[in-house]
């Protein structure tokens, strides 16, 4: 998280999953990785899980 910053990024290696990456004090912690909700990807763009028809995948 240190190099991408604060946020919610994509999973590069899962298209329904994502990382949220926390600020301050909480950049010692690892990145928490989530799990979209079954028949959803996560949207790179709205930064929400999105219908899986809806957000293209090429893992």
């Amino acid at each position: 998280c240190r190099s991408l910053g604060v946020g919610t990024f994509a999973d590069p290696r899962s298209c329904d999953h994502f990382i949220i990456c926390m600020g301050g004090t909480w950049m010692n912690f690892p990145p928490h990785v989530m799990s979209c909700p079954a028949g959803t990807r996560f949207d790179r763009n709205l930064k929400i899980c999105n219908y899986a028809s809806r957000v293209p995948c090429d893992h």
